[in-house]
């Protein structure tokens, strides 16, 4: 069992490792990506363990972000001398006019093109 996993199921909050997530445009599906961690279907985790995150890192979760009309990541270094050094909170704003009218859209959805 991984320390995340582990530590989440013992707070007995709801999580999913790697989940697919699609990446559409205009109702049709271009493809897909796999999110990290999935918290509540609230936040996103994405776990690296490299020297120092760079801005590449921040616009990989912000993908994620946008793909699933969440607001909310964290951005988690596992590679420092205290897990809080680590830890990069990023939220995707968005304007009232141009926010997204459904929540989120998952592969599951009969809307996306096959």
């Amino acid at each position: 069992m991984k320390p995340e996993s582990a530590a989440l199921r013992l707070r007995g909050i709801p999580f999913a490792r790697q989940v697919p997530v699609a990446v559409v445009y205009k109702d049709s599906k271009l493809g897909e990506l796999r999110v990290g961690v999935l918290v509540d279907e609230k936040l996103v985790i994405e776990l690296k363990a490299t020297d120092a995150l760079a801005a590449v890192h921040t616009a990989q979760l912000l993908s994620y972000l946008k793909a699933t009309r969440l607001g909310l990541g964290l951005l988690i270094n596992l590679n420092v001398a205290t897990l809080r050094e680590g830890i990069k909170r990023v939220v995707l704003s968005r304007s009232p006019s141009t926010a997204p009218s459904q929540k989120r859209l998952f592969l599951a959805d009969p809307r996306c093109d096959a």
